[in-house]
């Protein structure tokens, strides 16, 4: 039912902007004595920039520029457009997988993403005291945390610009979507969002058009949802307080990149019994989560709570575990439960819960935003869970070790700044977490001139899991790497 009417509200909002294009431009045509300098400064701002990273065996270096429009028609009609163009260049040497004749050890590659094109081209429509709602192509965040929120994690990251930035909306893909907002006080909002299909960065989409990843040298094919099976809803209520912010979420999708399923499966097909082999078959999941947050404000401290909960999936480890024909005791139960109970599956269900703790802490010479993340794990079901103990036991027995492996853990996650003048231009930082598409610890000293042009220096330690798409048949990329870093951008 919710499709129907999902889909109802997309279709009448699209007729609704087209016609409401064609008026603007007319509006625009109209209003040519507003056409003076200051109203030129008014509604066109934009930047450029650079970015250039180096070790002893890659670089990587980024171009951008935006150009962006806002203005507002009839008082009542925001429109906003901005074109964004972007050149990331990466040069790294790669590692052969296995020693292989004829092939030399590394190699080196070099690859370009290139996009442009609108990262924002939408129309925002305020109704009234009640109602409001957008459509078109849209930078969208949620949570509140600014380095990661475990409900800003549901919705895709750009990795092809080779723009890092300390700052969630930055560091954002944007997506064509439609969202109904409704205000039953001043104080409430109730938010819906339809996202009419699966959007990924172009380093990312690339994996997906390809169609197979590899594992060693053999290629598996990624299971991806039917055309029309690929749009996304959320549903959102935040309440603002005087003293506090409280707000509950919904997402009904799929998962950002995919997730490799294990599968137990004979070596040979022409003996009942035989060794057991793992096979990895990648597929993107449906994704079904809610979340709360919690932000409470003490003078120069805001206090910060989020979590959100998934179903997942949690796998076997694999070490020892696949040898059928030697299997005896435990490990043979073990092992026939997975092929004959749980269709071969190297997994079982579970529901996991990712929770932030933290805070902001804000003064004339210091920034600081810090967050705890913890992650905890729930087996689904009395039957998965003792076979999740049992395949625990018996590695600790193989391992000779007396504990089983933590169903939870925890990252601290963290930001600091000192400042040096009253503007806040100059300042030394540094940051440890995931900062977009990656892993990341780093420091900094970045500065500005006149207000418009901001520089800087970096001594960074990443972990891209994007790099893995360097990749070959015979050459894999490592994710890890330490980079010197130089940045400017010019604002105008």
């Amino acid at each position: 039912m919710y499709k129907i009417v999902f889909a109802f509200i997309f279709c009448s909002i699209v007729l609704f902007a087209k016609e409401s294009l064609s008026i603007n431009s007319v509006e625009f045509s109209d209003k040519k004595s507003k056409q003076t300098s200051n109203y030129l400064e008014k509604v066109f701002s934009g930047e450029i920039g650079v970015s250039y990273s180096t070790n002893d065996t890659s670089n990587r270096v980024a171009y951008f520029g935006t150009l962006r429009y806002e203005d507002l028609f009839y008082n009542f009609i925001k429109a906003k457009l901005e074109y964004r163009y972007t050149n990331l260049n990466i040069k790294k040497e790669l590692s052969l997988r296995v020693d292989t004749p004829g092939l030399p050890n590394t190699k080196t590659v070099e690859k370009s993403f290139t996009t442009s094109g609108f990262r924002e081209a939408y129309l925002d429509f305020d109704l009234g005291r009640y109602v409001s709602f957008s459509i078109g192509r849209q930078v969208i965040v949620w949570g509140q945390f600014e380095i990661l929120s475990p409900i800003d994690m549901l919705l895709p990251y750009e990795y092809s610009t080779g723009i890092s930035s300390i700052s969630k909306v930055q560091n954002r893909l944007p997506q064509n979507s439609a969202i109904l907002n409704i205000f039953p006080s001043s104080n409430f909002k109730i938010a819906g969002y339809y996202f009419p299909k699966i959007e990924r960065d172009e380093m990312v989409q690339e994996i997906f058009d390809a169609g197979e990843v590899y594992y060693d040298i053999n290629q598996k094919k990624i299971e991806q949802p039917d055309k029309d099976e690929e749009y996304r809803i959320a549903m959102r209520a935040t309440y603002f307080a005087d003293n506090f912010t409280f707000g509950i979420t919904y997402y009904d999708g799929w998962e950002n990149f995919f997730t490799e399923y294990e599968y137990l499966e004979p070596s040979s097909r022409n003996r009942l019994h035989d060794d057991l082999t793992i096979v990895d078959y990648p597929m993107v999941s449906k994704v079904i989560a809610t979340g709360i947050e919690l932000s409470v404000p003490i003078n120069k401290w805001t206090w910060k709570l989020e979590a959100t909960q998934t179903k997942s999936t949690k796998g076997f480890d694999p070490v020892r575990l696949n040898d059928y024909d030697i299997a005896v005791g435990e490990e043979k139960d073990f092992l026939d439960w997975v092929m004959k109970k749980n269709d071969g599956k190297n997994f079982v269900p579970m529901w996991k819960t990712w929770l932030s703790a933290g805070f902001d802490y804000s003064s004339k010479k210091w920034q600081t935003n810090f967050l705890l993340l913890f992650v905890d794990e729930n087996i689904i079901g009395k039957e998965n869970e003792n076979r999740m103990r049992q395949s625990w036991e018996i590695q600790a027995s193989y391992y000779n070790e007396s504990e089983v492996q933590n169903s939870w853990y925890y990252l601290p996650f963290v930001h600091t700044a000192r400042y040096f003048d009253k503007d806040k231009h100059t300042a030394l930082g540094f940051g440890y977490g995931i900062y977009g598409d990656g892993f990341k610890v780093f420091t900094y000293f970045k500065d500005v001139i006149k207000d418009d042009f901001t520089y800087g220096i970096s001594l960074e330690m990443l972990d891209l899991p994007s790099d893995m798409q360097l990749s070959d048949e015979y050459y894999e990329s490592s994710t890890t790497q330490g980079l010197f870093r130089l940045f400017g951008l010019y604002k105008f």
